[in-house]
């Protein structure tokens, strides 16, 4: 499936899935980001760190410094997160099993929870890094295409360096 068909099929169930957002808690009013860098932001290379082990799911994101450009974590396996510890709000983006986009939480502020009992795995970002309405879905799930591969490339390159 291309990117861009893909993309288009994300927006088509983007409306529905997002919750209201009061002003307060709107990514693109976040005070540690400013309109630039977030358009910025939406045009360079999305870069996502697969997290696999338990205690690097559970901590993700919280207790560090905001990343810097288009960075996040991808949680795999992963219903639920939790913003405890965090300092800044999360976009998240819950997956299903073809890596598809089926919940977008927007700007989840810190100490919440969300969940989506169908997802398994999901994508963690800074709140405002990507362009939700505007091809962001594609992004990020071609972000996660993309990230799969490097992890099977490196897993490749790794079994062949174990000793036989």
């Amino acid at each position: 499936m291309s990117q861009a068909r893909s993309g288009l099929q994300s927006q088509a169930r983007l409306p529905a899935q997002l919750p209201a957002q009061s002003p307060a808690h709107s990514p693109a009013q976040s005070p540690a980001q400013s309109p630039a860098l977030c358009q910025a932001q939406s045009r360079s290379r999305l870069r996502l760190l697969p997290l696999r082990r338990w205690c690097a799911r559970f901590r993700g994101l919280a207790g560090r410094p905001p990343p810097r450009g288009a960075i996040g974590v991808w949680l795999q396996p992963c219903r639920a997160v939790h913003t405890l510890g965090m300092r800044y709000p999360l976009d998240l983006f819950f997956l299903d099993h073809n890596k598809q986009v089926i919940k977008v939480v927007a700007g989840l502020p810190p100490r919440r929870l969300a969940s989506c009992l169908r997802a398994v795995s999901v994508v963690e970002l800074q709140a405002g890094v990507v362009d939700i309405e505007n091809g962001g879905i594609g992004r990020v799930e071609a972000a996660v295409q993309d990230a799969a591969r490097r992890d099977i490339h490196g897993n490749l390159q790794n079994a062949d360096q174990v000793p036989r």
